[in-house]
């Protein structure tokens, strides 16, 4: 019984320090996760503005000097699958 009651002493000690260090993991995680979050949201933000239909046609026109075609330089064509 003597050496029994030294060990359940440090049970409970040994727990409280376990879950301090898992609450301090979940912290950490949280703050990555908050971050992550964040810089998905500017990527989305990002993405939006650069798949913008305007500003690639604003970039052709400008920069590569294409112009839009005229509705007779237009053709439809039809794939067959036979």
């Amino acid at each position: 019984m003597a050496l029994l009651l030294p060990v359940l002493t440090l049970f409970p000690v040994q727990q409280a320090s376990l879950n301090r260090e898992m609450i301090r993991d979940l912290q950490n995680l949280r703050n990555e996760m908050l971050v992550v979050h964040e810089f998905n949201r500017i990527l989305v933000v990002e993405i939006a503005e650069l798949a913008n239909p305007d500003r690639i046609s604003r970039i052709a026109e400008k920069v590569l000097s294409m112009k839009k075609a005229e509705e007779e330089d237009l053709a439809l064509v039809r794939h067959s699958e036979e």
